[in-house]
């Protein structure tokens, strides 16, 4: 029997392991604007932030009470558990509905696909008396009950309400009945919210059947949970069949509810009931008022919010007597109900019931809170910012004995406020915000974009300053009314904060116009919805500032350094300062979105507006203020903006134009947004009259960007709609094989969601503006082995010893080699294995061999980045998927992981065919990969004596079995 010594390697002489070279499309590297490339929500997401929060609710069974808000737009619960008692901004103790607090997708999604137990845009909330916090899941119909959530280390519901499983989700499955759901529609989510009355029964109010259903505590507590339970009261409707809207209701009727949102029980056990009429409605939404005993069908006995009236003026006055269209939630203070009077900005109360006078209709109300009297209703009192006592569309209130938390939907918080038996007070303190004049959906502190708004707004624009040694990127934080800017785009990361802000005096401004937050008071540092940049040869940023109609110069922004910076030039508008002329002229813009430099002077500027491209002539320093474009592309006239015909599009008209690009022979190339092509026109400085495209790139859907490399002249187009990037061959190219229709071949594509803008860095990698607020960059492929095998697909582990593969000369056209102590930089190259230098073997054009850091993941991935050392450039970058363990044994020959296993003879020979190992001595052989090793010397380091693996070894010699362990002498690091 032979005996064995096996060794991992830690650090041996370099050893010349076979070249080779795999050629790899440009792939996703590294985002900006999220923490995670999984991420997809406006601004920054991390569980201390709302996106539109619909619902509310206390849970006064702990002492002391806990907090529940259902922040809707990121498809989650948060938990906060004390509710008395916490700091302003202060992160979430739990979330429920999602993974983790970075996600924020309906469902929850994870690995998998979705989760069936996730949220899609939570309202209401109620908690039981026994703690278990009940949810109105309004994108899939159904109410989830979760129990005791902070006494749980697994947030799954245990039981389901209009859905018969976890697994369903359509509104009413099998009709309308006593037990199913329509809580959302072809035009959104309802506003739902639920009420337990004294004895523990449920009310809930299903709005896309206009009706509230009871459900029985008895039901509810059934051991073990039955889902789908059947209402054993319905009210609004004459039986549990039917869910059409009334004719009685909106008006006095006091029988029937249309799509009831609020409710709320009084001490005396009256029912309330707030019901929510359109928002363009000429009617008023009203309050209903239901006395026990409840029972199917039963009418109100009487009505807040109407006025009788044949006549309903126009517009609809504000008063403490009627309510605005579409009202929230209602909650009880002091035995009074309060109103949620969401469009007119405000929180109402009333007199408990038994003071009401005996008008059955109407009622005044006694305190507001929001505006400064009962007549107005503007948003946060028509202050630029809000306040501790302003309100923007407010949606659900909970109470505890001294206290409310509002939910103030429109401007993403909950504000905890003090009241008395008189009187509202000033809040106290502020969750889903840094302060109480902020509010930005989600987290706005300088690292994340807001390139989204509601369902026709995608827009960004990026661009790459190269004129310093030191390359900056800006990004159009459009929807954050704001220019981002990055000192270093080499060095830029995932969650990495901008050094440069403009348009605001900081990173968590985000108004229009600051400090006005007012679209038609614009001023030189000022922006609203800025789109379209570009950089000068001088360091000079172009902002197209698409919502003040007009491009704005800002003076070298690096050069100083200061945020806020006040423009110098406005071009499309007479002044910095004068509200925007929209009208079509040589002088005017309306929507001024790409922008583009011609090789010999002039600036091109898109109006997506006006449906045309504008060049002004002459250079930054010969502009003015106010001067007039001396060409139009698109349109015969400066004064004409007609969009080109749908159905044949002539190749001199245009249709909502966005971004757009020049190469180094001054084409134009315009996005052509509606019409689905890029336009190609020659020589633009030089057109003539209302000029044809040369050529076109047609059968494209919703492309929005396009950027030209100066160095290849290769042409990339973000196609929104088709939710990739493409590269198409340079012009000289396309003419050669020029198709009528421009119906050309994509040489790369790159899947990406919702692409808005694109731009290269000096170095050819491509930098990308995405719909899921994040730029994007791509950089060359790599490709990672375990370098003893080469097995593809593989997983790395910590200390493994690796090789790195990418394009020809992809790494330069240096080879060198090194010996312990290994280097971590070596012919000016250095790894960066999850931001952590990592030990070098060698160095070839396409072949990097290194040292995986013993400290490295064991799962997940690990980011591997290749860069220049002295510039800094990265030449690759790209996750590496880790495990414990990575195993392989080292081979001899040109083809690792075939071949006879490498191992050296008791006498020093290696191993072979001509020099066998003799019966009974010991063979050494050589591995990778066996993981973490506890007392490892540090990396690059040889072991200077035994370091024994921290797991034994199983060996097997020819067709005899296992190495008996007393014949293994030795496992561990080489020495």
């Amino acid at each position: 029997m032979k005996k064995v010594l096996f060794y991992s390697f830690t650090c041996l002489p370099f050893l010349a392991l076979a070249q080779a070279q795999v050629q790899l499309n440009p792939v996703p590297a590294r985002i900006v604007g999220q923490d995670i490339s999984t991420q997809s929500a406006v601004n920054m997401v991390e569980g201390r932030e709302f996106n539109s929060p619909l619902g509310i609710a206390v849970d006064t069974t702990q002492n002391p009470p806990a907090l529940y808000v259902a922040d809707t737009g990121n498809n989650r619960v948060l938990g906060f558990r004390n509710a008395l008692s916490f700091a302003t901004g202060q992160k979430a103790d739990i979330v429920i509905g999602q993974m983790d607090f970075l996600s924020s997708g309906a469902q929850g999604p994870f690995s998998g696909g979705v989760r069936n137990t996730g949220l899609a845009a939570p309202t209401g909330l109620a908690v039981d008396a026994a703690g278990n916090l009940y949810v109105v899941d309004s994108g899939n119909n159904r109410i989830l009950r979760f129990p005791t959530p902070f006494s749980q280390t697994n947030l799954f519901p245990d039981l389901v309400i209009g859905q018969t499983s976890f697994n369903t989700n359509a509104a009413n499955p099998g009709g309308v009945s006593a037990s199913t759901l329509s809580l959302n529609n072809a035009n959104g989510i309802f506003q739902a919210y639920l009420a337990f009355d004294a004895t523990g029964n449920l009310w809930v109010a299903d709005a896309g059947n206009n009706r509230v259903l009871a459900f029985r505590q008895a039901d509810l507590a059934a051991t073990p949970p039955v889902n789908g339970p059947s209402a054993f009261v319905v009210l609004g409707q004459l039986d549990f069949a039917s869910g059409g809207l009334s004719s009685s209701a909106g008006g006095t009727g006091l029988n029937g509810i249309n799509t009831p949102t609020g409710l709320a029980f009084d001490q005396g056990g009256n029912l309330y009931v707030s019901e929510s009429t359109p928002q363009n409605s000429a009617t008023r939404s009203r309050v209903l008022i239901y006395s026990p005993p409840f029972t199917t069908g039963k009418a109100a006995t009487r009505l807040l919010g109407v006025v009788p009236s044949t006549v309903v003026p126009q517009p609809l006055p504000v008063s403490e007597q009627q309510f605005a269209p579409s009202v929230g939630g209602l909650f009880i203070m002091n035995n009074g109900v309060g109103v949620a009077d969401t469009r007119y900005n405000r929180l109402l109360v009333f007199n408990p019931l038994s003071q009401f006078t005996s008008n059955v209709l109407t009622q005044q109300a006694q305190i507001v809170f929001g505006q400064t009297n009962f007549s107005v209703a503007l948003a946060n009192q028509g202050l630029p910012e809000p306040s501790a006592t302003t309100l923007l569309g407010p949606s659900a209130v909970a109470v505890t004995g001294t206290q409310l938390f509002i939910a103030d939907s429109g401007n993403n918080r909950v504000l905890a406020v003090p009241y008395s038996a008189n009187a509202i007070g000033s809040a106290s303190g502020v969750l889903g915000q840094d302060a109480f004049n902020f509010n930005a959906p989600n987290l706005v502190e300088g690292r994340e974009f807001r390139f989204t708004a509601g369902q026709n707004g995608l827009d960004a624009g990026i661009a790459a300053d190269l004129t310093s040694s030191t390359p900056h990127l800006y990004v159009a934080d459009t929807y954050n009314n704001r220019v981002l800017g990055f000192r270093d785009l080499r060095t830029m990361k995932a969650g990495a904060k901008a050094d440069l802000v403009i348009g605001q005096p900081d990173f968590q401004h985000t108004e229009n116009n600051y400090p006005y937050n007012d679209s038609n008071r614009p001023s030189a540092n000022s922006l609203h919805n800025p789109t379209g940049l570009i950089v000068d040869t001088a360091g000079n940023l172009y902002v197209a500032d698409t919502g003040n109609a007009r491009v704005l110069r800002f003076p070298n922004p690096f050069a100083t350094g200061q945020n806020f910076p006040a423009a110098d030039l406005v071009l499309g508008q007479q002044s910095a300062t004068a509200p925007p002329i929209r009208d079509a002229s040589a002088a005017t813009m309306s929507g001024p979105y790409g922008l583009a430099f011609a090789a010999t002077n002039g600036l091109l500027v898109s109006d997506v507006n006006l449906n045309r491209v504008l060049f002004f002539a002459g250079t930054s320093a010969t502009f003015t203020t106010g001067m007039a474009a001396s060409k139009v592309f698109g349109q015969p006239t400066f004064t004409s903006s007609a969009a080109s015909s749908a159905a044949n599009p002539e190749l001199n008209r245009m249709n909502a134009p966005h971004h757009i690009a020049t190469d180094t022979d001054d084409r134009l190339y315009v996005a052509d947004t509606s019409n689905g092509r890029v336009l190609i026109f020659d020589r633009a400085p030089s057109a003539g009259p209302d000029p044809r495209a040369a050529t076109l790139l047609s059968g494209l859907n919703n492309p929005r960007g396009v950027f030209v490399s100066p160095s290849t002249g290769a042409i990339w187009v973000a196609s929104a709609g088709a939710n990739n990037i493409s590269q198409f061959p340079n012009f000289n190219t396309l003419i050669v094989s020029s198709t009528n229709s421009g119906a050309f071949a994509p040489t790369a594509v790159i899947g990406d969601f919702a692409p808005m803008a694109v731009t290269l860095d000096a170095f050819e990698n491509l930098y990308t503006a995405d719909g899921s607020n994040r730029v994007q960059i791509n950089f060359p492929g790599l490709t990672t082995l375990n370098a003893a095998n080469f097995v593809q697909n593989q997983p790395l582990a910590p200390g493994v010893i690796a090789s790195i593969f990418g394009f020809t000369n992809q790494f330069g056209t240096a080879t060198a080699s090194a010996a312990a102590p290994l280097p971590t930089q070596l012919a000016n190259l250095q790894v960066l294995f999850n931001g952590q230098p990592a030990p070098l073997y060698y160095v070839g054009p396409n072949q990097i061999n290194f040292l995986v850091p013993m400290n490295a993941p064991t799962t997940g991935t690990a980011d591997l980045l290749v860069m220049r050392a002295d510039t800094g450039q990265i030449l690759g970058n790209f996750p590496v998927p880790m495990n414990v363990a990575s195993p392989a044994i080292f081979t001899v020959g040109t083809s690792p992981g075939s071949g006879q296993v490498a191992a050296i003879n008791q006498d020093g020979t290696l191993n072979s065919q001509a020099h066998p190992a003799p019966n009974g001595s010991i063979v050494s052989f050589y591995a990778t990969g066996e993981g973490f090793v506890p007392n490892a010397p540090p990396d690059g380091v040889a072991a200077t004596g035994p370091v024994p693996a921290s797991q034994g070894l199983n060996v097997i010699i020819g067709t005899s079995g296992f190495v008996p362990d007393a014949n293994i002498t030795y496992s561990g690091l080489a020495p």
